[in-house]
């Protein structure tokens, strides 16, 4: 029985999990604003004019800033859990203790972040 328990525990640890396997680790991200050429930062560093897309890791928060002129205007991007992911690795058994230590169940909540600039 205790080497079963310890075979279980090691192949949880050796398995990679779903998301580790399928899902990429950053977001794409498309910043624009009505003003074309405004400045775009990232967490406070300059990362282009608009329109571009950025590349963010999933695994922490963000903060998108658009500046033209004196009018800036910030929105946050909130890393959170993937429920989705999640449940697929604990259904199919596999690599869950893997994605929940690396973060890779992680995803970026956009739905909160849009600027009118």
């Amino acid at each position: 029985m205790r080497t079963s328990i310890h075979s279980v525990f090691a192949v949880a640890l050796l398995v990679p999990g779903c998301a580790t396997v399928l899902k990429s680790k950053h977001s794409e991200i498309a910043v624009s604003s009505a003003t074309e050429g405004a400045d775009v930062l990232v967490n406070g560093q300059r990362v282009g004019v608009t329109p571009t897309k950025v590349s963010l890791s999933n695994k922490s928060d963000h903060v998108i800033t658009v500046r033209s002129g004196d009018k800036e205007e910030s929105c946050q991007l909130k890393s959170s859990a993937s429920m989705g992911w999640v449940v697929l690795d604990i259904a199919t058994a596999g690599g869950w203790l893997i994605d929940w230590a690396t973060g890779n169940w992680r995803k970026l909540d956009k739905s909160n972040c849009a600027v009118s600039i």
